[in-house]
């Protein structure tokens, strides 16, 4: 070896190394893989670089070593298996094929052999030396040049930016995973950690899981340091204290609490969200901080937890629906109200379902244009501080949202030198209206927050309610308060659950659970109590046809005196042929409701525009272009006669004679809903072997008991 001396000296060491711990050992091999790590870990440190060993509560999401500069940027990661082991059995197991899918520059090694991957694909192999020689001491056949260069490619390799939103929301996706599952670790042993679960618990999301928690930390934390690096060219996991206000009081212990943790496992995973953000490119990526902040959330949850993001309907409110909704919302308060627009002092606006407050920012940016005309920009500091700030009210369930949301409006009123305001945004459920708090926590922030936000919903008078509310079938608002909200008669609004005096006689009027059924009715509710005001809603559009909704119609002829239903369609459920504004399946309308006393009779007018069946459009662009250049004042709306005892939104015709017939209940007096299973994985098998296995297993039944149940 010594013609390699000057040359290959570190690959020399290494080898030597290797060599008298691997002839220690001998059949069955008894000496740990970990026991091999020190040699890689030195080698790496003796070409400049940092390298370190993951632990080992994380082996299933990263590979062993992960090799950086010393100034902390990641080069690339080291999976390794026993000199012993055929690194053929490892290449295309399961766990390989996740790590190179996530990992650019990956090395898979026995320590004698090496395999490097990049962006998923080998690009080398070769063997430093076999383990025969190595065993028996036979250095001289040692490939170093090969070696040599191969660790070369490894070291050299440079990760290319991340351009675009969707290649972040992949890179992110399965790193906040793992700190997501790594919090939930250290809630079950840091006391200081689970006292501010219990407290959001039972004071603010009454539903909160220990998994949740941990979820909504981990979402929270990331997003804000995404904004910080949107506006920093390098972001470090500490900046996000600096960032979040001192107001959001809550949300900055909990990240003080997290920040504070000293195990490898927890920040090993905040060093791997932090060097992707700084290797995130927002220029490329073509969005503002601002564009960022609204676009990016969906598009992550996507990625992340696409299951919750339909539990909970996240999804961004694309700008042209929006800008309709406001623009309408505008210009029906100067007509109907004989307002001077969004920034009148009289407007008291909520956002129920504030989400990132894409609808806020929305009305924001109105009111500063109405002043700014009206009054020139010096007045806009006092006139936010003043109105604006004392009279839009915001609410969001959903921890993580609610931080980007505040973020953003943070960052509007910084622009006007209001960096130091508030605005009224509230981490709280809108359909809760009563939290019980402890005398001994009034002098927390988050307990006042709560308070407030108890009482607005409760008491203040609001004037209009915009938004995009969550709809799922399978709602994420299921307690008995809410749910009584919507089938009882509220303060002389009609129940969802009555028509004509009667009820509605359905067996299972699941629809009516819909989460957006639930927001318009506190909408509606708002309204109503505040004798006048407006809702503009963008919601799912079953409502305004299918029979179920009757009551819910009725009640909303009652309180209204005006209704606009845009029909925009797009519900692949029915088979319609155009495209859906949001990437969903069900179809969607934007509902103008009025209420500004002009009603003569007993029901409000209703007036319906369908893009599809009126217009003919079927493309999305289409869509956003007819919203851009229309409000409701524009559109040639269509009157509908709405009546008993269906009162449809929409004309529907009937063959009368087919009216004039029995009704099916009528024929058949005996009913059931026929045969229904329930946990199908469990009781249903294409194998009788295997699902006597399966019930016996489950139910602790011996074998000859499940004979006799089949």
């Amino acid at each position: 070896m010594g013609k390699f001396k000057s040359k290959y000296r570190e690959e020399e060491t290494y080898l030597k190394e290797l060599a008298r711990l691997y002839q220690k050992d001998s059949p069955p091999y008894t000496l740990r893989e970990e026991s091999y790590y020190p040699l890689l870990l030195n080698f790496f440190k003796t070409k400049g670089l940092s390298a370190v060993q993951f632990p080992a509560k994380t082996e299933g999401g990263f590979p062993d070593i992960r090799v950086s500069e010393k100034e902390g940027y990641i080069i690339g990661y080291v999976e390794c298996k026993k000199p012993e082991e055929d690194l053929k059995n490892h290449k295309d197991s399961p766990q390989l094929k996740r790590y190179r899918e996530h990992f650019k520059n990956l090395l898979l090694t026995n320590f004698v052999s090496f395999v490097h991957f990049v962006n998923g694909e080998k690009v080398a192999e070769i063997q430093f030396i076999s383990p025969e020689d190595l065993k028996k001491g036979n250095l001289s056949t040692a490939n170093f040049e090969a070696f040599s260069e191969l660790i070369a490619e490894f070291i050299n390799f440079r990760v290319s930016p991340i351009k675009t939103i969707e290649e972040l929301a992949a890179s992110l996706a399965w790193r906040v995973r793992l700190l997501k599952e790594e919090l939930f670790k250290e809630l079950q042993k840091r006391e200081s950690l689970k006292d501010l679960f219990s407290l959001l618990k039972e004071y603010i999301i009454h539903t909160l899981t220990e998994e949740e928690f941990a979820d909504a930390i981990a979402q929270s934390l990331t997003y804000a340091l995404l904004i910080i690096r949107s506006e920093k060219e390098i972001v470090q996991k500490t900046d996000v204290l600096l960032k979040i206000p001192e107001y959001l009081s809550i949300i900055r212990d909990i990240f003080l609490e997290v920040l504070k943790i000293e195990g490898r496992e927890l920040n090993w995973i905040l060093d791997e969200i932090e060097d992707t953000l700084n290797l995130f490119d927002p220029a490329s990526a073509r969005l503002t901080p601002e564009e960022l902040a609204t676009h990016f959330y969906e598009t992550f949850l996507s990625a992340y937890n696409p299951s919750l993001r339909e539990i909970r309907g996240v999804f961004y409110t694309p700008k042209p629906v929006v800008k309709f909704i406001v623009k309408s919302l505008k210009e029906a308060l100067k007509n109907y109200f004989s307002l001077r627009g969004v920034s009148d002092e009289r407007v008291k606006l909520l956002e129920p379902a504030g989400g990132t407050l894409t609808f806020v920012m929305e009305i924001l940016s109105e009111v500063k244009k109405e002043i700014e005309k009206s009054l020139g920009s010096g007045a806009l500091s006092e006139y936010f501080k003043s109105v604006v700030l004392k009279n839009f009210f915001a609410f969001e369930l959903l921890p993580a949202p609610y931080v980007i949301g505040h973020l953003r409006v943070g960052e509007f009123l910084k622009n006007l030198g209001l960096s130091k305001e508030r605005f009224n945004y509230f981490l709280t459920n809108a359909l809760e209206f009563e939290h019980k708090i402890a005398d001994w926590l009034f002098s927390r922030e988050w307990a006042k927050d709560i308070q407030i936000a108890d009482k607005i919903k409760r008491e203040e008078k609001i004037l209009v309610v915009i938004g995009n509310p969550p709809y799922s079938g399978i709602s994420a608002n299921n307690t008995k308060e809410i749910n009584a909200f919507v089938k009882e008669d509220k303060d002389g609004c009609q129940s969802y659950y009555k028509v004509d005096g009667k009820g509605l006689g359905e067996k299972n009027p699941k629809w009516l659970q819909d989460d957006y059924v639930k927001f318009l009715r506190f909408a509606q509710w708002k309204i109503h109590k505040g004798g006048e005001g407006i809702v503009g809603f963008i919601t799912n559009h079953a409502y305004i046809d299918n029979p179920t909704f009757r009551g819910m119609r009725q009640s909303l002829l009652k309180t209204f005196d005006k209704i606009y239903i845009l029909d925009l369609h797009g519900n692949k459920r029915k088979k319609e042929p155009d495209e859906n504004v949001f990437d969903i399946q069900q179809g969607t309308a934007i509902g103008i409701f009025i209420k500004d006393g002009s009603k003569k009779g007993e029901y409000a007018e209703v007036y319906y525009y369908s893009t599809l069946k009126n217009k003919g459009i079927l493309k999305r662009e289409e869509k956003f272009s007819f919203l851009e250049e229309n409000t409701i004042f524009t559109i040639p709306w269509k009157k509908v006669t709405s009546e008993s005892p269906y009162y449809f939104f929409k004309s529907v015709s009937f063959d009368q004679e087919y009216q004039k017939f029995l009704r099916i209940n009528e024929i058949f007096e005996v009913y059931s809903v026929g045969v229904v299973t329930g946990k199908d994985k469990l009781f249903i098998d294409f194998k009788k072997q295997i699902l006597i296995d399966k019930v016996t297993k489950e139910l602790n039944l011996n074998k000859n008991e499940v004979e006799k149940c089949g």
